[in-house]
């Protein structure tokens, strides 16, 4: 799974798009470990904030990805507001 911050933080090209791949995509933010009752768990290895853009890596082709916006940050049951990094946490995706 990945996010990036976009052109926020100026333009470094190869933080924006990584060479191993040919797709646009962030930064690694991690690697799911589960998922139940809506949420993703997550064991991060960057940082994650309500409304990044994910893609879950799933080997598959890239016009058949799967991600969305993140809608709200959980750890141990807290919904968390601000950058979060580090640790598991669960993300929960905006309906529709």
């Amino acid at each position: 799974m990945h996010s990036g911050p976009g052109w926020l933080e100026g333009c470094d090209h190869k933080r924006l798009v990584p060479g191993k791949s040919s797709a646009k995509r962030g930064v690694l933010l991690g690697t799911v470990v589960d998922s139940r009752r809506g949420r993703v768990l997550v064991e991060l290895s960057g940082t994650v904030k309500r409304g990044d853009g994910v893609v879950f890596d799933c080997q598959r082709a890239t016009d058949d990805e799967q991600g969305g916006r993140v809608f709200e940050v959980f750890r141990q049951g807290k919904s968390l507001e601000g950058l979060v990094a580090g640790g598991q946490v669960e993300l929960t995706f905006a309906h529709g």
